[in-house]
């Protein structure tokens, strides 16, 4: 009876983070329909609720503790010397409702199945309802950043899932085709990008072929897409033509065919200003540190955050922190490279391949979960190895 308890609890602390990952997601028709975020914000407190509830006998993790001290120790210090301490104070909930809280909700699982199973049914869940929110985003009522973003990550788990238990799934296949294809129209580039990236990678991790196999993989699958490059101006124009007889109009399709025409720049959607702002300001200080939030409070193309990982850590942390952090994230390789379970391993390097590669063009990693997320697992797991 205790193992059936411990089983179960296994299985709602899972679900909890991973309706915690989807949660923005799953709310689109409520919050479509009501025209207000707050709900959002309530099914948080419900998750949390739930989750002090069946685990309330049990300890909050040491590493836990030092994470969130740490980080609220750090945005103290950054609101300090900030111009715009409300802005400061944003970004800081942002980062408790995107990474804090869900790690609070992670901590508690201590087995992979359960997690990876979870997360893969969540995520076929938000992908239903993304599918079904289409007319959404073709009538501008949802947003096709978001709305490519969030699909690109359900698919993500939806394949990891199915390689992990070594199964073909016919029906999720389709689903992920539909998926790449719903990205690719009415989604945003980069999102496309880091999905296929992401869902390339983690099946050439679970092929049990030689190295030297894999890559004559890589080497021929990169010979299709420099075929595809060649071609892919006339591609791009004949179904910019299909989908205009329909009346469906792809930002994305438009962007890519001012891209292989007039040149990357033209089709940057104005992020070769942002960049070139956030570099002068980096420039300005000499490459030290400014702090959390200078650069929402000082941008003067009202950017909400400079569209590059790199860069977003240049300014708050300057060039000494960057280093530091570089040397921590190789030891945090390494580390991950050293564990024993094989599914754990790739799951962390998956996920870890499309956050950075999405963070390299758009978004913050203070509101990004799945950035969080490769850290979540290696300290959890690790300290149930412990």
């Amino acid at each position: 009876m205790k193992v059936n308890v411990t089983i179960n609890r296994e299985y709602l602390n899972s679900y909890i983070f991973s309706l915690s990952v989807f949660l923005s997601v799953i709310t689109i028709p409520i919050k479509y329909y009501t025209s207000s975020g707050v709900v959002v914000w309530g099914l948080y407190g419900a998750l949390l609720v739930i989750s002090l509830f069946i685990n309330f006998k049990q300890k909050v993790e040491m590493y836990f503790i030092k994470y969130i001290l740490f980080f609220s120790v750090f945005f103290i210090v950054s609101s300090l010397f900030s111009v715009n301490i409300m802005q400061t104070l944003g970004l800081y909930l942002n980062f408790l409702k995107f990474s804090v809280l869900p790690f609070f909700f992670f901590q508690y699982i201590n087995r992979s199945d359960c997690l990876f199973s979870s997360l893969s049914n969540v995520a076929k869940l938000s992908c239903f309802i993304l599918i079904l929110s289409i007319p959404l985003v073709i009538n501008g009522d949802v947003n096709y950043m978001v709305y490519g973003v969030s699909l690109s990550s359900t698919l993500i788990f939806i394949y990891f899932n199915d390689l992990r238990n070594e199964k073909f799934n016919s029906f999720n296949f389709i689903i992920i085709l539909i998926g790449l294809a719903s990205i690719f129209i009415l989604g945003n580039r980069m999102a496309f990008f880091s999905a296929v990236l992401s869902l390339f990678c983690v099946k050439v991790l679970f092929l049990e072929f030689k190295l030297a196999y894999k890559f004559l993989l890589i080497f021929i699958c990169l010979f299709v897409a420099v075929v595809i490059m060649h071609f892919l101006y006339d591609i791009l124009i004949f179904m910019q033509d299909f989908l205009s007889t329909y009346g469906v109009y792809s930002y994305s399709i438009q962007k890519l065919i001012m891209m292989t025409d007039e040149g990357v720049v033209s089709s940057s959607s104005g992020r070769e200003v942002v960049f070139l702002e956030a570099i002068a300001m980096i420039c300005n200080n000499f490459f030290l540190p400014y702090n959390v939030g200078y650069y929402q409070a000082n941008t003067i193309h009202g950017a909400p955050y400079p569209h590059n990982l790199i860069l977003d850590l240049l300014l708050i942390v300057g060039l000494p922190g960057v280093l530091i952090l570089m040397v921590f994230y190789g030891r945090f390789i390494l580390a991950t490279l050293m564990l024993p379970e094989k599914s754990l391993k790739y799951f962390i390097i998956t996920i870890s391949i499309y956050s950075l590669s999405r963070l390299s063009l758009s978004g913050s990693f203070w509101s990004e979960t799945l950035f969080w997320l490769p850290f979540f697992v290696y300290f959890s797991f690790k300290s149930v190895k412990n």
